[in-house]
């Protein structure tokens, strides 16, 4: 009989939870309770459709990007979706800078077709046919993370998986509907938080402490963020989607005025994680080789070892906000904008209060992890048993018998 393991076990339910739980987001009648739309697109759909033939082109090169042609194509494609499908239609494909979908005969596009009731159907080029290329994408970071990671690696496309769909299909609907965006995003972090950390971990106390550190570190990203916003005179009204997203709160309840403290919490998520459980191993394994080690010992232990892992962390979170705001920047250069009425924007407040606050908080996980691992693997073990090493040398020799 084949015996399983208890870590084993854990993985099994928390795989089976995961399932259930993305099939439970699929089954949520979000439409029932808003199916509100900013614009009526009801006619609208998007086929894929393969270039028969290339009639006639009138291109010219760009100067500004070698390579790439401005100017129109007629083209001949043959819908391979929808209620016409099979059918060729004829398309005047536009190329400008903005919207560049050169073509050539034999290629496989996306075309837009707006079908009114009492008109004929009106198609254009919308882009490239992209499907083989994302899934290619993502089965390549699958198997490189499978080759690598093995074991853990799978549990962690798993953790990674229940992440997306939590977020994507419970998160964002639920935010859009009016649910109080923060407890429910809380609520959010905090499942796949446990779902992802108790995979590769196991059941263990270093996985219960990188739980109960993440956690806390979020938590103090959240009110790191809320202080600055009332220093800055920030809210999810002063973005520069708020005007668009007025009209959503008006129609479904929309909690605007948080949602830059939600982004805060889902940016820092991945970041605290991995600093949570950077520390607590370490810790476990410190502890396991050295069980006379203290409390104070091991505090100081995590310290040093999140120290080591501080400076590229908070160096990797500055850098991926900046790199978020290249193109904004690069916009106001070319506005002219002065150094004064940069740094007093609205948009200079957001970015800087959110990448400042998600930092903080990954750093604030350090002394955290260390606290709370440390109090695991020292306090607890003093209520259980003895160590296996104490208990040995404890223990009285017996004197040998004479014949």
């Amino acid at each position: 009989m084949i015996q399983i393991k208890p870590n084993h076990w854990l993985t099994i339910g928390l795989a089976a939870f995961a399932v259930v739980t993305s099939i439970l987001f699929l089954l949520i009648p979000w439409q029932s309770m808003n199916n509100y739309q900013a614009v009526n697109n009801s006619t609208m759909s998007y086929y894929k459709a393969r270039v028969d033939q290339v009639v006639s082109e009138t291109l010219s090169a760009d100067n500004l990007e070698p390579g790439r042609n401005l100017g129109t194509q007629e083209i001949l494609v043959t819908l391979q979706e929808g209620p016409n499908a099979g059918q060729q239609v004829e398309i005047l494909n536009y190329l400008n800078r903005t919207q560049n979908v050169e073509v050539s005969q034999g290629q496989t596009v996306i075309v837009c077709a707006d079908e009114p009731e009492d008109a004929d159907p009106v198609y254009t080029v919308y882009s490239y046919y992209r499907n083989p290329a994302i899934l290619g994408i993502i089965l390549f970071f699958g198997a490189l993370i499978l080759i690598v990671g093995r074991g853990t690696g799978a549990k962690s496309l798993l953790g990674l998986a229940y992440t997306i769909f939590a977020v994507l299909l419970f998160l964002l609907q639920a935010i859009f509907h009016g649910l109080p965006s923060v407890p429910i995003t809380l609520l959010t972090v905090t499942v796949t938080t446990i779902v992802s950390l108790l995979l590769m971990g196991g059941a263990s106390k270093k996985s219960l402490a990188a739980i109960l550190s993440t956690i806390s570190g979020l938590l103090l990203s959240t009110g790191v963020f809320a202080v600055f916003q009332g220093l800055l005179h920030i809210s999810g009204y002063t973005m520069d989607e708020a005007e668009s997203l007025l009209l959503v709160t008006q129609a479904t309840g929309l909690d605007l005025g948080n949602l830059l403290l939600v982004s805060v919490l889902i940016s820092s998520l991945g970041a605290v994680m991995d600093m949570s459980m950077s520390v607590a191993s370490p810790l476990e394994e410190i502890h396991r080789l050295n069980p006379e080690h203290g409390f104070a010992q091991l505090v100081r232990s995590g310290m040093n070892i999140g120290r080591d892992t501080i400076g590229t962390m908070t160096n990797t979170l500055i850098m991926a906000f900046t790199g978020t705001a290249l193109t904004t920047m690069l916009v106001l250069m070319g506005y002219g904008w002065s150094f004064q009425q940069l740094l007093n924007s609205n948009y200079l407040a957001m970015e800087l209060a959110q990448s400042i606050a998600s930092t903080t908080g990954v750093v604030l996980t350090v002394p955290v992890t260390s606290l709370i691992g440390a109090w695991m693997f020292t306090k607890w073990e003093r209520k259980g048993k003895a160590p296996t090493s104490q208990k040995a040398s404890a223990r009285p020799r017996k004197k040998k018998k004479r014949a």
